[in-house]
């Protein structure tokens, strides 16, 4: 079987060409072009931040849209499984209650910790533990609270503290508003 001379460079010259675009990531486009990314990112509307409101535990603490947020000061919590707590420290739980005096019906599935940090390290921060067993499953089945109802769930962390260390928690509902939260370790 005889190859011809042009086949040969031609089928070279294709793989030459499928490399060269493979190597140099394909073709340039328009966002390739030196600083369309930083104009694009200066022409977008910025993300508002959410304020952060100081919370006391065991009242009703007032955020925006009519909505009360009730967190019982944490008690030291034994889990009837060790194991639900996934990793070493001190298990607290506490009791959330959401009061909806609001216009409209909230949604429970945004509620969070967004952040806990503890006085003596604050690169350290605690972990949520769900156990069934102890009835600490986190947000209802049904999260959406109606207006004029109030729900309540059993809420448990486990932080790698020592007992009495300082407790930091910011809790979300919302991205308008925050609520931290200071405690001590039990």
């Amino acid at each position: 079987m005889k190859l011809e001379r042009w086949k040969v460079i031609s089928g070279a010259l294709f793989v030459v060409v499928v490399a060269g675009a493979y190597i140099s990531a394909g073709p340039r486009v328009p966002m390739d072009i030196d600083g369309a990314p930083t104009a694009a990112a200066a022409n977008a509307s910025p993300t508002p931040s959410a304020a952060v409101v100081e919370g006391k535990w065991g009242v009703d603490n007032q955020l925006s849209d009519g909505i009360l947020l009730n967190l019982t000061e944490p008690a030291a919590f034994k889990a009837q499984d060790p194991e639900s707590l996934g990793v070493e420290g001190l298990a607290e739980i506490f009791t959330v209650t959401v009061t909806n005096k609001g216009s409209k019906p909230l949604d429970l599935s945004t509620f969070t910790i967004l952040d806990s940090s503890l006085a003596s390290n604050n690169s350290l921060s605690c972990s949520d533990v769900f156990e069934s067993a102890s009835d600490v499953k986190g947000i209802p089945a049904d999260p959406i609270v109606k207006v004029g109802q109030s729900v309540s769930f059993k809420w448990a962390i486990v932080c790698p503290g020592p007992k009495g260390d300082g407790l930091t928690m910011t809790v979300g509902l919302n991205d308008e508003q925050h609520l931290t939260l200071s405690t001590t370790l039990k």
